[in-house]
């Protein structure tokens, strides 16, 4: 097929330039054939909201703001075909390239930054819900694309709101020496979400059966995945995504954060049996005012807001086979001095 002939979905310009008002970007599409395609847009706060049909056509995106990602996403007979990240920066500095300890200084030494590092199908999208009706601080995402790529920071997000306190949702970034010294120069307060593996390994079949297959853990397309029975697809999400899951794991719990207590740890478990106490936890770990009143409120008030809630059931993880959890078991010999226990191994 020629290379024209295939979906696609570009914007342009991306990322939007800054400037006072809304950002503005031409949104051009194709389905590679007469078939109608659905455009969607996606972000962490909203969800998905249908934007246009057709097998081709082009929009103007009028509406887009800082430190907001949205994910654009073509679907051919409800199918995901084709994505497109835009995001939008308010830094000017003309064709100046711009390091990360200058950016750093421009950062205001007062400020707050929360940041909330989760494991996948977590409740990390519930829990930013929360944190953010509760905080009422600017919600700022440190991804520079979702899709396959790794979800590392990208520093330049820090001066979408360089001098207010501000929250960053769940993120899937596994440590680095980078990592930590972001975290350490930028001043961030961060928070560890995990959640039992063996649970996890069916949350994630949930999401790439209804949601998408395109995550930073391991590659995988929609052609390979309607090929695979049903066990073959928990067989993959043990053997590729839960090693992952490991690498993401062992590499927070041996950080000095860890080792020192400057990093907040919590478990899903904890947030489903508990939403408040799960929650102060957090705020209590960075010496964070807790009005109760306000808590209970920002909590109910996500039952109305997109949290990605799949099934939301603790011990679904009983039905892997002995062979799988075998599997996910031994992962945990290669790591004698790490305490797996939090995650049910």
């Amino acid at each position: 097929m020629d290379a024209e002939k295939h979906p696609f979905i570009k914007a342009s310009p991306n990322p939007v330039l800054s400037g006072p008002d809304l950002g503005k970007t031409e949104l051009v599409w194709s389905s590679g054939s007469d078939n109608e395609g659905e455009i969607y847009v996606f972000t962490e706060e909203e969800g998905e909201k249908l934007l246009a049909k057709g097998s081709e056509g082009h929009l103007e995106l009028d509406w887009i703001k800082t430190g907001i990602l949205y994910e654009i996403r073509l679907y051919i007979e409800h199918k995901l075909a084709a994505t497109e990240t835009i995001s939008r920066t308010n830094l000017i500095i003309g064709e100046a390239e711009v390091s990360d300890d200058a950016i750093y200084n421009m950062i205001s030494t007062s400020r707050n930054h929360l940041w909330l590092i989760a494991a996948p199908k977590s409740g990390s999208t519930w829990l930013s819900r929360i944190l953010l009706n509760y905080l009422e601080w600017p919600e700022v995402s440190l991804i520079y694309h979702y899709d396959h790529r790794e979800q590392e920071v990208d520093v330049r997000k820090l001066l979408s709101h360089k001098d207010e306190n501000i929250f960053t949702p769940n993120q899937h970034c596994r440590v680095s020496s980078a990592t930590l010294d972001f975290i350490k120069k930028a001043r961030v307060s961060p928070v560890l979400l995990v959640r039992n593996i063996y649970d996890s390994v069916f949350s994630n079949l949930d999401h790439y059966n209804s949601e998408s297959v395109q995550t930073p853990m391991a590659f995988m397309d929609n052609h390979n995945w309607e090929k695979l029975s049903d066990s073959k697809k928990v067989n993959y999400l043990v053997d590729l995504l839960v090693p992952w899951y490991f690498n993401f794991y062992a590499g927070w719990f041996s950080s000095e954060l860890k080792k020192s207590g400057e990093l907040c740890v919590l478990t899903y478990e904890e947030l489903k049996e508990d939403p408040f106490t799960a929650t102060s936890k957090v705020l209590n770990h960075f010496h964070i005012e807790i009005s109760d009143a306000k808590l209970k409120s920002s909590i109910e008030l996500t039952k109305n807001q997109n949290t990605r809630r799949n099934v939301a059931k603790i011990g679904r993880g009983s039905r892997l086979t002995k062979a799988q959890k075998r599997k996910i078991q031994k992962l945990c010999s290669y790591y004698p001095e790490i305490d797996f226990s939090i995650i049910g191994l």
